[in-house]
């Protein structure tokens, strides 16, 4: 790749030490890895998600970057897709939104390799277990009876919410599923309905019954970021852009918008340990 011997580093602590050099970096790092480093020296970042496994440490984060004056977007791929694009947009066609329906199937085979034979098999161990893969087939994780492990990860459940205008949503995740990954949703609103698969949106007007779809295009054909249906593409796309001119504005994905949806989740998961109804 062309890159001069001083920068190329075994670490990401070696390149913490060396005096900022580049406008932006890319944090790629388990989820228990990702610090502060690289915003208190002045980088804008983009983060894979989550930010982190905690409130307080996702906290920290937002915070280094609000002190430091410095750009973040969390992997947030699927909202910079032209499908979710198109998908928020038509949103402001169907009136007043009621009531939204996210369904993930995670696949039952990216469930069993992922979260029950793999290294987030466990809450309390998933991270940490990443540095110790063993590469012996029949006596490590991925030899193991799936219904005979020890994982305590949820493999289904629905979670509600409920917003201060009254409108309600649900999210379903669950494992047992043929498809992998392939989210449909549905969002209802007063004088419209709009149903998508990941590719293709359907809106159905209620005022003149007709049916419209919508199948938003995919990144240029020249590009090798086809991961997550090509939202890959426009995600590092958007981050550019934003480094480019400056402007947090342009994020999708950005600081506040990142940590306001993972502490929905923390929210969720009190919630579900405690059965009890939480409201942020």
């Amino acid at each position: 790749y062309k890159i001069a011997p001083e920068n190329v580093f075994s670490d990401w602590k070696e390149a913490a030490k060396v005096a900022k050099f580049a406008d932006a970096v890319i944090i790629a790092t388990q989820d228990a890895m990702h610090a502060v480093a690289f915003a208190d020296l002045g980088y804008h970042i983009l983060l894979e998600k989550p930010m982190a496994v905690t409130k307080e440490d996702c906290l920290r984060i937002y915070e280094a970057t609000q002190r430091n004056n410095v750009m973040l977007s969390v992997c947030h791929v699927m909202r910079c897709s032209p499908y979710s694009q198109k998908l928020r947009e038509l949103c402001g066609r169907i009136g007043k939104v009621v009531n939204i329906q996210h369904l993930e199937p995670v696949g039952f085979w990216h469930q069993v390799h992922s979260f029950v034979r793999g290294n987030w098999s466990r809450q309390d161990t998933a991270t940490p277990n990443v540095d110790t893969i063993t590469e012996a087939l029949r006596t490590g994780p991925y030899g193991r009876c799936v219904y005979s492990c020890d994982n305590d990860v949820v493999d289904n459940q629905v979670v509600m919410f409920q917003y201060k205008d009254g409108s309600t949503a649900s999210f379903t995740m669950v494992a047992f599923t043929e498809s992998q990954c392939a989210r449909k949703t549905k969002v209802f609103g007063t004088t419209g309905e709009l149903t998508g698969d990941g590719t293709t949106i359907r809106h159905f007007d209620f005022l003149t019954r007709v049916v419209t779809e919508y199948t938003p295009s995919a990144p240029p054909a020249t590009s090798k970021l086809r991961g997550h249906g090509g939202a890959d593409y426009f995600l590092v796309e958007n981050f550019v852009e934003g480094v480019r001119t400056n402007n947090p504005e342009v994020l999708m994905t950005g600081a506040a918008e990142s940590l306001k949806s993972h502490l929905m989740v923390f929210a969720a998961e009190e919630a579900r340990l405690k059965d009890t109804v939480i409201s942020l």
